[in-house]
């Protein structure tokens, strides 16, 4: 059976809970948007605002992912930028959200 995943910036992504997906990226970070406790079946993807890989803010990248694999340590997660990085992205940038990943004590 295909595997579905879905991508909104919009701020009720249960709304897509009764949809064929099996994962679901949103901003979790913009004003008013609901966070990684939103009550979601398919699993969540996300959870670093996309806008800091655009400013290169390697230490909120860092500290957002850090974060994020904290609160989801045993839940069905997938680490990812929100809605979608900008093609101004820096390699570093990408490199420091990838090393977050990896660093000891956070990968799981």
């Amino acid at each position: 059976m295909p595997r579905y995943g879905g991508n909104t910036c919009d701020l009720q992504p249960q709304r897509f809970n009764d949809y064929r997906i099996d994962g679901i990226n949103w901003d979790t970070t913009a004003p008013g948007n609901v966070g990684l406790d939103a009550p979601l079946k398919a699993t969540k993807v996300g959870s670093v605002d996309h806008a800091l890989f655009a400013g290169n803010n390697i230490g909120r990248i860092r500290a957002q992912a850090k974060e994020a694999l904290k609160l989801m340590a045993d839940k069905p997660f997938i680490l990812a930028p929100n809605c979608a990085i900008p093609v101004s992205v820096t390699d570093e940038a990408l490199q420091q959200f990838h090393d977050s990943i990896f660093e000891k004590g956070t990968k799981q």
